[in-house]
């Protein structure tokens, strides 16, 4: 899905799911881009920015959520 369609569904802004791609918090699993540059989220990304709100509505940061997630204790959250 383009990148409006995900914001839409996410009740995000383009902005801040540009943002968490920069912060690496979307990766080549969550995004992928078309031969005409154009970005594709794929489903993961849904779920990945559904833990990400998740994560900040129990008063935790972004940046200890990337720190989680790349340490493998972001499993705990997603049950």
């Amino acid at each position: 899905m383009k990148i409006q369609e995900l914001a839409d569904k996410m009740g995000l802004t383009i902005h801040t799911i540009r943002f968490y791609e920069k912060e690496g918090l979307l990766d080549d699993r969550h995004v992928r881009r078309e031969s005409n540059n154009y970005r594709n989220y794929s489903d993961e990304a849904v779920e990945r920015l559904k833990l990400i709100k998740k994560f900040q509505s129990i008063g935790c940061s972004l940046a200890g959520f990337g720190y989680a997630s790349k340490h493998g204790d972001i499993l705990h959250f997603q049950r």
